[in-house]
């Protein structure tokens, strides 16, 4: 996976938030899709990334039946979890504890 070749992150269209973002995915199935990610979330000791992926955008022809859908979410699951590496390679990510709701610096 790589940004810009897989995927572009973008302005999230709907949101008047500089910081709200979504992602466009440029490759296979799946291009032209426009996926909004929300309620990320790191667990078993960053092992695992549980999200909700929003379909914003799919071009008409796709039709998502169940085992299209699984597909598209496995899929999104291995661009979240890159675009999460890279930002916290970057020095972007804000962690937040979910029981405390206080930062976490790692």
């Amino acid at each position: 996976m790589k940004e810009d070749e897989d995927y572009v992150i973008a302005q999230d269209p709907e949101s008047l938030e500089q910081t709200s973002w979504v992602v466009i995915l440029k490759k296979g199935l799946w291009e032209n899709f426009v996926i909004r990610f929300k309620d990320i979330e790191i667990t078993n000791e960053g092992q695992s990334i549980k999200f909700v992926a929003d379909i914003i955008f799919k071009p008409d022809e796709i039709e998502l039946g169940e085992q299209t859908q699984d597909k598209l979410r496995d899929y999104c699951g291995l661009v979240i979890a890159d675009i999460i590496l890279d930002f916290h390679e970057r020095g972007v990510n804000t962690y937040i504890d979910k029981k405390t709701g206080k930062q976490v610096e790692l």
